[in-house]
């Protein structure tokens, strides 16, 4: 188990292992989220970007996109130096490196130089960390939703409790939600299955919650990139989520817009 921060982990109660190669393979692929953040002049309230692997050239370079906010690229130049995280084959990544060459021509990446270190840390095989996501549940033999309220959330699945519908195990679902991560907004649009009921305090102080575990069923690759994007902004995040043993209140019929704030 991990004992202190690092590059690669903020929460050191969900990693099992942490090594330091000094000579790195990055197993990567193309879509794969990556965060960055500039460090050149040790400012650490620079925000992480999020950008995405578009390849590797393996022992040389790590081609990224552009990173951009609000739609506009940001000015970055060649030698800037960058610290960088990623998810990968169930490991937190870490690493320090440079921009090796900016290209904006005829589309804009980078070239990071490839790591001579690679900081990992093994994660439990679903981590689960805490959220509070206000959204809509439904059966989907149904056209109608119901007020939702995501209290943690893992790459397999979540605790939802939502509001006026009862649902049994094995009843196939779909969870939406609105989400900012980085600086980009989502809707996550996930289908799933009912696993299991959960008894709390507030569903026997609200008679009309209820309380459940859900598997996803993702069918496509686009929803499990959202979910793990999520998850990096909370393990990532300076700024601590309320956890989900400690829910709000009350639930209303209405869906909210939550925001996952880009971590400083």
């Amino acid at each position: 188990m991990c004992s202190s921060p690092c590059l690669a982990c903020r929460y050191p109660n969900e990693c099992q292992i942490g090594t330091a190669m000094a000579h790195p393979a990055l197993q990567v692929t193309s879509g794969d989220t990556l965060q960055m953040q500039f460090v050149a002049d040790n400012d650490t309230t620079r925000p992480r970007l999020t950008v995405s692997v578009i390849g590797q050239i393996n022992g040389r370079s790590l081609l990224v996109s552009h990173p951009s906010t609000g739609g506009r690229l940001l000015l970055v130049r060649d030698g800037q130096p960058v610290a960088c995280r990623m998810f990968s084959d169930g490991r937190m990544l870490g690493f320090r490196t440079t921009v090796r060459k900016v290209v904006t021509h005829p589309d804009a990446y980078l070239h990071l130089d490839y790591p001579r270190t690679l900081e990992q840390r093994v994660l439990r095989r679903a981590p689960r960390v805490p959220v509070e996501l206000a959204g809509r549940i439904r059966c989907i033999n149904s056209t109608s939703s119901h007020a939702a309220h995501i209290e943690d959330i893992s790459l397999r699945g979540c605790r939802v409790t939502a509001l006026q519908t009862t649902l049994n195990i094995g009843d196939a679902i779909e969870l939406t939600a609105p989400v900012q991560i980085g600086v980009h907004d989502h809707e996550l649009r996930l289908p799933g299955v009912v696993r299991n009921t959960v008894d709390t305090d507030r569903d026997r102080s609200r008679p009309d919650a209820r309380t459940y575990g859900v598997e996803f069923k993702p069918s496509r690759s686009s929803d499990e990139l959202l979910i793990r994007g999520l998850i990096y902004e909370q393990l990532h995040g300076d700024t601590e989520q309320p956890a989900a043993a400690s829910p709000r209140p009350a639930l209303s019929d209405e869906s909210a817009r939550t925001r996952i704030p880009m971590s400083a």
